[in-house]
């Protein structure tokens, strides 16, 4: 069989080191283990951690293990099936095409790696679970939404970024990072967006980073989209930077995927530092007390169903 191994996974960083000495890579596929642990297989776990130990935290007991049976790999003892075998040093077979996390299918059937199968496993009755990746939302959305979201926030607590919350909308297809920031200084944004660029949780998905302020609730599109479109800037408040990217952005070119390289953007939508409270506008939300004041809303949300509206 064949398949699609990017040369920036812990997987193609492997291949690439054996193939030097013209040598196989052992692989084993599961298919079917809990879902805690398949969650912690596609989080962006630090090359230096074992991503068991963090499926077992989640579990809180660790996760049960058994060693393959053709090579020294280990592999959950709850899968559903798995499959062992070596990918073959510059070997290439037809493989696809197929639909990938953005939503679309970007590449005709090519050539990709060849996986030698030596041996398949499976327990009586086994179930075959599949993921099938299209428009958003599906699973790997929902997964990347969460598990990138808190390791990026992490990442931008640790560098002192006063941020407030992060948010990756699984309805944008891992493509978008939207950072509330509760104070502000010179070029917050453009930091926002390189240190998040850079990370390899968004690096190999993200387009897009949209920094927002306190007041514009991340998880909330709708006020995202709105600060978009009236907060940020067409030419002070966009920055595009050259970096390495999935080549299975549908906006790449041939060029652009053949070399894994493109454009990230970041989308300013905080108000200028240097400008006056008399010069920031007014947000004219009913929850603003200096748009409508306390005793104004109360009275409001006391007779909403008196003035003939449903109760929300």
């Amino acid at each position: 069989m064949s398949g699609l191994i990017l040369p920036t996974s812990g997987l193609g960083r492997a291949v690439a080191k054996n193939e030097k000495e013209n040598k196989s890579t052992p692989f084993a596929l599961v298919i079917g283990s809990d879902p805690l642990t398949a969650y912690i297989s596609a989080t962006p776990i630090a090359t230096d951690e074992e991503e068991v130990k963090h499926a077992g935290g989640l579990r809180e007991e660790s996760v049960p293990i058994t060693k393959c049976t053709t090579n020294d790999l280990f592999v959950p003892a709850n899968s559903e099936i798995v499959i062992e075998g070596e990918i073959l040093p510059e070997t290439w077979l037809p493989e696809g095409p197929f639909g990938e996390f953005t939503g679309y299918r970007v590449a005709p059937r090519d050539f990709r790696r060849a996986l030698k199968v030596n041996s398949i496993m499976y327990r009586d009755n086994p179930i075959l679970t599949v993921s099938s990746l299209g428009v958003p939302v599906d699973d790997t959305d929902i997964v990347q939404a969460s598990s990138f979201s808190i390791i990026l926030k992490e990442e931008l607590k640790s560098k002192g970024i006063p941020i407030t919350d992060v948010h990756m909308p699984p309805e944008l297809a891992s493509t978008t990072i939207v950072v509330g920031v509760e104070d502000l200084y010179g070029n917050i944004a453009f930091q926002i967006g390189y240190i998040v660029s850079s990370h390899p949780a968004f690096a190999n998905y993200g387009c897009h980073v949209i920094v927002v302020e306190s007041d514009v609730n991340v998880f909330d599109l709708d006020e995202v989209f709105h600060a978009l479109a009236t907060r940020c800037h067409p030419e002070r408040g966009i920055t595009a930077i050259k970096t390495p990217t999935s080549t299975l952005i549908p906006y790449l070119n041939r060029r652009e995927k053949e070399w894994g390289y493109g454009v990230k953007t970041i989308f300013d939508c905080t108000w200028p530092r240097e400008w006056s409270k008399v010069e920031k506008p007014v947000y004219v939300s009913f929850s603003n007390n200096e748009i409508y004041p306390e005793g104004i809303q109360e009275k409001v949300i006391e007779n909403w169903e008196d003035y003939g509206y449903e109760k929300t």
